[in-house]
């Protein structure tokens, strides 16, 4: 299982924007051991899910335009986008479970207060 996600440089924000497919963004650091952390969540649940969501991160000191183009202000954070929307944002150390809400809100089409309503109220 691969332990690490692809580092993207050279793209602006408008860009990501523009791919028509599902994206998952890690905005980090490389002495942000919390980053770490969710990077490792992030690598598991994609193998669980057997997904094929892009899942990228973003090194959130040497790449501020991007940073600065989707509002981060705290490390580590999540963007989730679809249709060249952010529809989901995740700061700081998250669970397993909600970064796993969040993947399946990609996936199947709805937004993560949905999840969380369902699963409320099927419990």
């Amino acid at each position: 299982m691969k332990n690490s996600l692809e580092q993207i440089t050279k793209i602006t924000g408008p860009d990501l924007l523009k791919n028509p497919d599902p994206l998952v963004i890690l905005f980090s650091t490389t002495w942000c051991g919390e980053c770490m952390i969710i990077e490792s969540l992030l690598c598991k649940l994609k193998q669980e899910l057997k997904t094929d969501i892009s899942i990228y991160k973003v090194d959130a000191e040497k790449d501020i335009n991007i940073k600065e183009f989707f509002g981060v202000r705290h490390l580590p954070t999540i963007i989730a986008i679809r249709n060249s929307m952010v529809v989901n944002t995740l700061n700081g150390v998250t669970s397993k479970r909600i970064i796993r809400n969040c993947m399946e809100g990609l996936i199947y089409h709805v937004g993560l207060a949905t999840i969380h309503e369902e699963q409320l109220y099927v419990r």
